[in-house]
């Protein structure tokens, strides 16, 4: 017989906290194995519910840790979805360096 390994979470997840312990075992890795899987999934609380088989509750305590540890985003029209890189945070402008000076027009 042959083992499955199931994906590694972030490393965020490595410490959780007691507060999932009242999840269903391995319910947080299938919610990020479904991200990881689906690029640009988007669902609410209630399409997570029938994705995953989870009551209200168990589905949004879920989610809201996945939110917690910044894996997951609720959107303004309610969705959860992944966040392409570590926690949120505020957008800011990137400054290019350039090796050489820039180019004059002639005129």
């Amino acid at each position: 017989m042959g083992t499955t390994s199931t994906p590694a979470l972030p490393d965020s997840t490595s410490a959780l906290p007691d507060s999932t312990s009242a999840l269903p075992e391995g319910i947080l890795v299938r919610i990020f194995a479904e991200f990881n899987e689906m690029p640009g999934l988007r669902v609410t609380q209630q399409q997570a519910q029938r994705l995953w088989g989870l009551d209200a509750q168990t589905c949004l305590h879920a989610l809201n840790r996945m939110v917690e540890i910044g894996f997951l985003a609720r959107t303004s029209t309610g969705e959860y979805a992944r966040l392409t890189e570590g926690p949120h945070t505020a957008l800011r402008m990137a400054k290019a360096e350039l090796d050489t000076p820039p180019h004059r027009l002639a005129i």
